[in-house]
């Protein structure tokens, strides 16, 4: 089994829809939800997208996922309730950052900020699909709230610290493959300096990506 480690918190929807998961790829701010003809249509258009992805048809109570239509990795994750759906009908949703979310580093403590010191963490990648994954990698994104990279590496577990900020960089990690049931472990190494300034808005976003699906 996976769990699932969300990394925005959806607010607004559509009768009948309920927002159950937003890629991360989407980036806070709003979509759009919307539903066409009898409520069973349903299509998304992540924040900041030039249009919606293709609709949607919802014949049965159950999950669905909404493409975005210029990004199909700006996804959401929606449950339909037929008997609740209304018609023609769209919403804003407001996706918002989730911190401290199960992957992330623990608070800095007021002595840890005097002295300085380094947080380690670890999250296991696991393969829940029936094929195997090709090509895994990851990376840290280079636009988050800190210096660059600065302050934040990551590793395969027992490997080298690195500081890869782009899909393509020479330090990117990568697994040759994922079967299917199989895991691996990604370690995260956050340090900071005696007497850094507290920022409570300090965000750091790790991508991922494979081949095989």
């Amino acid at each position: 089994m996976g769990d699932e480690i969300p990394c925005l918190r959806a607010v607004g929807t559509i009768p009948g829809v309920v927002v159950l998961a937003a890629a991360g790829r989407n980036g806070p701010g709003a979509g759009q939800l919307r539903s066409y003809g009898d409520g069973a249509l349903l299509s998304w258009r992540a924040p900041g997208s030039s249009f919606e992805g293709a609709p949607v048809t919802c014949a049965a109570d159950g999950e669905y996922l909404l493409e975005d239509g210029a990004e199909a990795n700006k996804w959401l994750r929606v449950h339909v309730y037929r008997a609740h759906l209304c018609g023609p009908s769209q919403a804003s949703v407001l996706l918002e950052d989730l911190y401290n979310n199960a992957i992330a580093i623990t608070d800095i403590d007021g002595l840890a900020a005097e002295i300085g010191s380094d947080d380690e963490q670890w999250v296991d990648l696991h393969n829940i699909n029936s094929v195997t994954l090709g090509n895994v990698r990851a990376w840290i994104d280079p636009d988050y709230s800190w210096d660059g990279t600065d302050g934040l590496q990551i590793r395969k577990s027992g490997g080298a610290w690195k500081a890869p900020n782009a899909e393509d960089h020479p330090d990117v990690l990568i697994w040759d493959s994922l079967g299917p049931g199989q895991t691996v472990r990604l370690e995260g190494l956050r340090q900071y300096a005696a007497e850094a300034e507290s920022d409570p808005g300090i965000l750091a976003r790790l991508h991922f990506g494979f081949d095989g699906i």
